[in-house]
Formats: structure tokens, sequence, C-alpha cells
């Protein structure tokens, strides 16, 4: 074993000692501190690898319930699934799920450090549903992502199948088409402000307050501060569902009409 605890790759692996990759953290980080936090591991191990080449590690498995780890790639899904053509309903999904934030991602880091994790990879023949749901009550829902127009009889088959095996395991399966080209529009715009830094702004109370009752968009911001200043955490409530709107009928401009919701906002 070489000085520092590293190792050849004939020998074993390890990290150095006086490095080591588990923080030991509990508390969860904000996302710019994750993001930090995991910029100076990849930088770390970059640079131990080009110093060795034939170096291996082989106690990473420690970052992949790490919170720093788990924060950055839990703020990541949203963005990753707006890449593929299914772009539409990503975000209302990632938006809409039950248990968003530090609650799943508690019982995650737990199965996941215990061993207990497995993925959830279900596949009806070669198809695979488009996303798993998990409801505050516990119960599952598989859903395929696939516009009326592009389901064949053999597609309606699949999807048949797979909601007669959703069935089987307790769970419930629904087939989503495209969003409407209105709603697709004004969640596109309100995910811009999905980062936590709006969440961190000031302001929030004060909109709730204002908007306790019906009120214009623009209006009920100008009574708070700034709208330049005060319209991107306004936004950013909307996005958590902390303030609502006629998402449907009408692309939000200045007269659109909000109201609070009383409810907690998700990360």
């Amino acid at each position: 074993m070489e000085k520092g605890g590293s190792v050849s790759a004939r020998e074993g692996t390890a990290l150095p000692q006086d490095a080591p990759v588990n923080a030991g953290a509990v508390d969860w980080p904000g996302l710019l501190a994750a993001e930090d936090a995991v910029a100076g591991m990849r930088a770390k191990l970059h640079l131990w690898a080009a110093r060795d080449p034939g170096r291996r590690f082989g106690d990473l498995f420690n970052l992949i319930y790490d919170p720093a780890f788990l924060r950055v790639a839990w703020d990541a899904w949203p963005r990753t699934r707006a890449l593929t053509p299914r772009a539409s309903i990503g975000p209302l999904l990632a938006r809409s799920r039950p248990g968003w934030g530090q609650g799943i991602l508690g019982r995650l880091r737990d199965s996941l450090k215990s061993g207990e994790f497995r993925p959830v990879e279900v596949h009806v023949g070669r198809h695979a549903p488009d996303f798993f749901v998990r409801r505050a009550d516990g119960t599952g829902v598989l859903i395929d992502v696939r516009p009326d127009d592009r389901v064949s009889a053999a597609d309606s088959a699949v999807f048949a199948a797979t909601a007669a095996m959703a069935g089987q395991a307790g769970w419930a399966y629904d087939r989503v088409g495209v969003l409407p080209d209105v709603r697709a529009a004004n969640l596109r715009w309100l995910a811009g402000y999905r980062h936590p830094r709006y969440a961190r702004a000031r302001g929030d109370g004060a909109l709730g307050e204002v908007f306790a009752g019906p009120r214009p968009l623009r209006a009920g911001a100008a009574e708070v501060g700034d709208p330049v200043a005060v319209l991107p955490v306004q936004f950013a409530m909307l996005w958590r569902g902390q303030l609502a709107a006629d998402f449907d009928s009408r692309v939000l401009d200045s007269a659109s009409t909000v109201r609070a919701t009383n409810q907690q906002g998700r990360i």
C-alpha cells in the first residue's frame, strides 16, 4: 500500500485517510452549498486520478447517499427530464410529485445507506413507463406520456398490459398526452424560478398577505415593493404552489388574477 492510503489497481482500493470522501453530514445543505461541495469533491477525485492514472477508488459508495450529492441530483432531475422530447409534461410532474424535498430525500438516503434501496425499473416487454410517482399516502402511480395521435393499436395493448401489471402491484396507472399550449407556456415560464434562491428571497410573507384575496399579478407585487425585485419571488411562489392563478385559459401577464393558497412551498 502506498503512503496516504492509496493503493495500486493490483493491490486494492482506498482513498487517502487524510481526505475522506464521507463528510458525515446530517443536515441537508442548501442547493448552492451542495453544488460547491460536489464540485469540490469532483475536483479532488480528478486531481488524485490525474496524479496516479493507475489508481482506483473503492470507497465511493458513500457518495451515493451523501446529502450534498443527493441534493444536487434531486434538483437536476427536472432539468434532465426536460431534455427529452416529452419536456412539456416533465416540469409539471416534477412539481407535483408528493413528498418533494427533504422528506423523500431523507427516506431515500436511509434506504441507500442500509442497502435496502432498489431502483424502480418496470418493463412490459420492451416498454418502460416514463414516470413512477409516489403519492403522499404512500401509493404509487405509473405514468406514460404519449400524445393521442401517436398511440397505435400496438401501443394501446402495451399500455393496457402496463395498467394490468400496475394493478397487480397495487399501483395506479395513467397515460397522459401533451399539455395544452397555454398551460405548457405558463409552466415553462415559472420553471425558470424554481431555484431555491428565490424561495430564500425576502418578500414571500408580504406577498402572501397581499394576495390573501384575489389581486392582479403586477398590482399586488407593486404593493410589496419594486416589481423588478418582487416579481421573481412571486413567480417562485406560483411555481411552488403558494400562490395560484389560472394557467389554462391565458398566458400569465400583469392583469392575471393571483391568490394565496396557504400551502407550504416545496424546495
